[in-house]
């Protein structure tokens, strides 16, 4: 029932990309990330199914070669929220997952085997997102698609009225360092005002990466740029009376950074707003 078959993808033709939103067409960026880091020998991330998608569609991917950084990055980030996910699943019986600006991600497909039949896992993103993501794979019963803005406010009142005894986690991945602190505090505020006890989860940029998005390995091959640096990681407790802080994670806290190259390794490790520069904070809505 939750199965995302490789042979459906396969029948289906090369896909042109129909992305025009110059925020949305970083969903490619992870999409690659992803490939290249299940290509490696030494991969600390599997994911073959987006190598499938990745193989369907008509764009330049080979643009990001060179985006080593990125490519460990995502792989870190990805796996430690799967595992976060799964986790969160196990712990809750009646759990609710939304994937907010998903992209192109097969999180559900990768956890098959951890999600319980009745687990209900949306996937949010802009329509012409989702129409593209319509076009490489399937809907499920459990696994649904909605085609709307993370600004917008009527589809949280409708999973929360579809599903007023459950408990949400909000997976929030590479998307809101690319908003304004204002948009940012919006999606915030609606989500803590509708859903107690339930978790967000999400990675931030620093303010000094936030002034050098220019300067990244993967992003500054974009049509767009990072616009929200966080540097408390606390900061969200300011802006909802039933927000807090659960954990935050820097990357040079995964044995998998190294494979960054050594320098980038040595810096994020000595250098502090270096090392500070990307976090995962996991928010809890009381």
């Amino acid at each position: 029932m939750i199965s995302l078959t490789l042979s459906y993808i396969n029948n289906m033709k090369k896909i042109n990309n129909s992305i025009t939103d110059p925020v949305a067409d970083t969903l490619f960026i992870p999409l690659v990330m992803k490939c290249k880091e299940t290509k490696r020998k030494d991969s600390v991330f599997k994911d073959p199914f987006s190598s499938e998608l990745m193989d369907r569609i008509d764009y330049d991917f080979s643009k990001y070669d060179k985006a080593i950084r990125s490519s460990i990055g995502v792989a870190i980030r990805a796996a430690y929220f799967d595992r976060y996910t799964k986790t969160f699943i196990q712990n809750n019986p009646n759990a609710v997952i939304v994937h907010v600006g998903c992209g192109l991600d097969t999180r559900y497909k990768r956890l098959a085997d951890a999600i319980e039949q009745g687990t209900y896992f949306y996937e949010l993103d802009l329509p012409q997102v989702i129409e593209l993501r319509k076009s490489l794979m399937p809907e499920g019963v459990y696994n649904q698609f909605i085609a709307a803005s993370m600004f917008e406010t009527d589809w949280m009142d409708h999973l929360k009225d579809k599903h007023p005894d459950s408990t949400f986690l909000f997976i929030i991945e590479g998307v809101l360092m690319f908003f304004e602190t204002e948009q940012v505090k919006s999606v915030i505020q609606n989500l803590s005002s509708r859903f107690n006890n339930s978790r967000l989860i999400f990675d931030v940029v620093n303010s000094w990466l936030c002034k050098n998005s220019h300067r990244h390995d993967a992003i500054k091959l974009s049509k767009t740029s990072f616009k929200w640096g966080c540097d408390d990681d606390k900061q969200l407790e300011n802006w909802a009376d039933n927000l807090q802080l659960e954990s935050s994670k820097l990357y040079t806290d995964f044995k998998a950074w190294r494979k960054a190259g050594i320098m980038n390794y040595l810096m994020a490790s000595i250098i502090p707003t270096i090392k500070k520069a990307g976090r995962i904070l996991t928010y809890k809505v009381e």
